[in-house]
């Protein structure tokens, strides 16, 4: 995995980018896949104050492992000298833009992601949209080509990430690219997963748990482990303040009896 990330000073925005890759010899192309959206919608429902806030009183308690990883995973970027903060989205839904050539397999990926994603956040939904511009582009296209979409692309990379956000830590905006033409299909839908994920604001890798899909080495998860689950939850089932340091975060979670 691989990042990279520049501050845009008229607009006092940082901007991040972020990859993963496989060691590997790259099939090259000469023709451009033409990125024109593609309909594909899955119905949404946002849920009420109310039972939002049922929700997260009936979540479970965060163990210490639990908030050690977190620390790890959602404070700041992995390259940079921005401080280690939380950033989130505060958007509800969040909409996904579809770009490029997707395969059908590329798609029912996608869609297990989003619901998996929808299960485990009460306060911020995915909904992926045939209209208009979206929260989230995601393009599908040939990796030789992502140069094209995104000038701060890293080479090598076939899953790449690139999120905009605010002084306040809020993310708005987030472009996502996936290679269509070097990783098979399982590890496709493992890019489609870590790449969709982490520019929700789970932006740095770690070595603690290989069944992670935050881990840093290559894999090919293509499902939330458990702990994966607790960290979702507790980014987007509380209410973890923005630009919270590491000191906040644990006081956050003792403070509100969901640490132990």
């Amino acid at each position: 995995m691989q990042f990279n990330w520049v501050l845009v000073i008229g607009l006092m925005l940082m901007i991040l980018a972020t990859g993963c890759v496989k060691p590997t010899n790259y099939h090259q192309v000469t023709t451009p896949t033409p990125t024109v959206p593609i309909t594909f919608t899955i119905p949404m429902q946002t849920p009420t104050p109310q039972a939002t806030a049922k929700l997260i009183s009936k979540e479970k308690s965060f163990t210490s492992n639990d908030i050690a990883y977190f620390e790890d995973v959602a404070l700041g970027f992995e390259y940079g000298d921005n401080p280690p903060k939380v950033f989130r989205w505060l958007g509800n839904p969040i909409t996904i833009r579809i770009y490029g050539n997707p395969d059908s397999d590329s798609l029912s990926c996608l869609n297990v992601v989003v619901s998996d994603f929808n299960q485990l956040s009460t306060t911020t939904k995915l909904q992926i949209s045939d209209n208009g511009k979206g929260d989230i582009d995601m393009y599908f296209l040939p990796d030789p080509e992502f140069s094209r979409i995104e000038p701060n692309y890293v080479q090598g990379n076939w899953g790449f990430f690139w999120v905009d956000y605010t002084r306040n830590c809020e993310i708005y905006h987030a472009r996502i690219l996936i290679s269509t033409i070097n990783p098979t299909t399982p590890e496709r839908c493992h890019l489609i997963r870590e790449e969709l994920t982490q520019s929700l604001g789970f932006a740095r890798d770690s070595l603690r748990y290989p069944d992670s899909i935050f881990y840093q080495k290559w894999t090919e998860t293509n499902y939330y482990s458990d702990i994966d689950k607790d960290l979702i939850k507790m980014q987007y089932n509380t209410e973890v303040p923005l630009c919270a340091t590491k000191g906040e975060v644990e006081h956050f979670f003792s403070s509100t009896g969901t640490g132990q």
